[in-house]
């Protein structure tokens, strides 16, 4: 009777193991491979953040000089025009 119990037990133990084993496989492959795509998605946004410094940085470079040359000609784009006021629409049908 124990042998019989000790058998079965062992059955058991060696299918689990084995079904264990697969499922630790698979897992394992799946870690592998979301480690990789985080890998390159970091890669990724490493260059989005580098290529908006960037932007930024010739924005800055662009808005400097704008101003200089608003400077030289003695407009300024940021100041309300006193000169410009567009004309109303004045179109009524009094009848």
């Amino acid at each position: 009777m124990m042998n019989v119990l000790i058998e079965k037990t062992e059955v058991v133990q060696d299918e689990l193991h084995a079904e264990t084993r697969s499922d630790y496989k698979m897992l394992k492959g799946n870690i592998k491979q979301q480690r990789d795509e985080n890998e390159v998605l970091y890669k990724s946004m490493k260059k989005v953040l580098k290529d908006n410094e960037f932007q930024r940085e010739k924005i800055s470079v662009f808005h400097a000089k704008i101003e200089e040359l608003e400077q030289h000609v003695g407009i300024l784009a940021n100041a309300p025009d006193d000169d410009f006021y567009p004309e109303p629409n004045i179109t009524s049908n009094v009848g």
